[in-house]
């Protein structure tokens, strides 16, 4: 069911990292990596604009939680990457 609901579930992920609170921002952005896994890493359409929120995310937030966050969505994202390009 989640590669039905990809794209409708990374949006809101997205969406969510943008939030107030900084416990929603930085809970958004560990199931966006979590989402990212169940997918094997195949965000399609959508990756530029993963990658450039976790980057702006991981530059400019002030709470040191959600950039925490967001560094570790993007290490799974190159160990993900990494995984692919052997394959």
């Amino acid at each position: 069911m989640v590669s039905k609901y990809r794209e409708p579930l990374i949006h809101t992920f997205l969406r969510g990292a943008r939030d107030p609170d900084s416990a929603h921002r930085a809970s958004s952005l560990s199931n966006l990596g979590e989402l990212c896994q169940r997918l094997d890493f195949l965000l399609g359409s959508v990756v530029h604009e993963v990658t450039a929120c976790l980057i702006a995310v991981a530059k400019t937030d002030p709470e040191v939680q959600v950039r925490r966050a967001a560094i570790h969505v993007i290490v799974l994202l190159l160990r993900g990457l990494s995984q692919k390009a052997t394959e």
